[in-house]
């Protein structure tokens, strides 16, 4: 296991006043990890919910979406930080279990800093924290952190990605953008995703993919739940045969299929790209989306996954405070991840 003077290099720590929060606020709670002393990390890590900033858009600006996404993780922060703190059951405090780990510091090429990512991931998991949310950025970063995730557990990482896109583009001329992370996955790891069985993606929508990305999904054996928003709402492919199924239904049976298999890791990784929502709700994306899944839909299952404990890497991608109106975006994001932790505290799995 590498110390964390091996990887504390490729950190940069948060910019981010706390003196100007209510008592009450989860940020007043929150500890903080110096790269200048990083031996203090391991005692500050084990058993707590980690933030971790990914401040890039150079994917989706290769990609032609909107940029501004480099300044995702300090939106998301000026969100999260604001939240009000909860007291748990037992009398604990909610903040008193998160560290925030600051952002990866961008190396020269988006390569390099996808496989920095990855070293930090694996080196914050083996260290003991109990989840790790990586804020984006483009969404290419989930390459780096499932990478870093497959490296910390071994056998099959099954992955569950919400977006309005496939994110399955093939990397051409040696560019990647933010529309190849799971591409990535499947080519450069091909046994920690089970060939492309292994991947879930949930909230697609017909129009916003290339028939190409369809027929490799296809070819792949990737599970497909299909967004429509018509009276059936949901096009299931390769998931359970079960008539008219929910889609909570649905993906708990995927999880259940995937934790039962001999070769599994036991271990879940989430990504969650915010296009996934409608504009209404989510306008501050790199490629929003109008006709996105409503929140209230999503939210039942995002929060049945984020309450198992075997799911310990989190992704959200692609918030881009540039088009986001009155941090809508960043708020939901911010509440999102809170709600997220809260219920794997409080009845985990």
């Amino acid at each position: 296991m590498k110390s964390p003077r091996q990887f504390a290099h490729f950190l940069s720590p948060s910019e981010f006043n706390t003196d100007l929060l209510r008592e009450e606020m989860l940020g007043k709670r929150m500890s903080r990890c110096s790269a200048e002393d990083p031996d203090a990390w391991a005692q500050a890590i084990s058993g707590k919910h980690v933030l971790l900033g990914v401040p890039d858009d150079r994917g989706v600006e290769l990609n032609q979406g909107f940029v501004g996404a480099s300044t995702g993780p300090q939106a998301f922060r000026n969100a999260f930080y604001r939240l009000y703190d909860v007291r748990h059951s037992q009398g604990q405090w909610a903040g008193d279990g998160w560290v925030d780990c600051g952002d990866i510091a961008l190396q020269s090429s988006i390569a390099d800093t996808h496989a920095a990512l990855a070293d930090v991931v694996h080196a914050l998991l083996e260290l003991g924290a109990k989840r790790v949310h990586v804020i984006g950025g483009g969404h290419d970063f989930s390459f780096g952190s499932y990478w870093g995730h497959a490296r910390a557990c071994s056998g099959i990482l099954p992955l569950i990605n919400f977006d309005a896109h496939f994110d399955l583009r093939p990397v051409e001329s040696g560019l990647i953008n933010s529309g190849t992370p799971f591409r990535r996955v499947i080519e450069n790891l091909d046994d920690r995703i089970a060939g492309g069985h292994a991947l879930l993606e949930v909230g697609i929508q017909r129009e916003r993919n290339p028939q190409s990305l369809w027929d490799f999904a296809q070819s792949k054996g990737v599970s497909v739940a299909e967004y429509t928003g018509a009276a059936q709402p949901w096009i299931f492919h390769r998931l359970a045969a079960l008539s008219e199924c929910s889609l909570n239904k649905q993906v708990a049976a995927w999880i259940e299929n995937w934790s039962r298999a001999n070769d599994t890791s036991g271990a879940l990784h989430l990504s969650i790209d915010l296009d996934v929502f409608p504009a209404s709700s989510a306008q501050g994306t790199s490629a929003s989306t109008s006709f996105g899944v409503p929140v209230e839909t999503l939210w039942p299952c995002m929060e049945d996954i984020l309450s198992r404990n075997i799911c310990r890497v989190v992704d959200v991608a692609e918030l881009c405070p540039a088009r986001d109106v009155h941090s809508q975006t960043a708020r939901l994001a911010a509440s999102l991840v809170f709600r997220g932790s809260l219920s794997r505290d409080a009845s985990p799995r």
